[in-house]
C-alpha cells in the first residue's frame, strides 16, 4: 500500500481547509507543471497549517487550459 501526498493551500490554509470540511469548497487549482499534473482517481492528504490531517481528498476532474 502507497502513502498518500500530503497537501495544504497556499494562504488562508486553515480557513479553506474548514470550508472543505463544511462541503463549501469542492475544487481548487494550480500553476502548471507538466510534471506534476493530477490524476482523475489520485488520493491525497489535505493538512491543516500544524500538520494535522483534515481529510482525505479525491480527484474526480482534471481540466488544463
Amino acid at each position: 500500500m502507497s502513502k498518500l501526498k500530503t497537501w495544504n493551500f497556499g494562504i488562508n490554509n486553515d480557513y479553506l481547509v474548514n470550508l472543505v470540511l463544511k462541503g463549501k469548497k469542492i475544487a481548487t487549482t494550480s500553476i502548471y507543471d507538466e510534471n506534476n499534473v493530477a490524476k482523475v482517481g489520485e488520493e491525497s492528504i489535505l493538512v491543516f497549517e500544524n500538520r494535522k490531517e483534515a481529510c482525505i481528498t479525491k480527484t474526480i476532474k482534471v481540466i488544463v487550459t
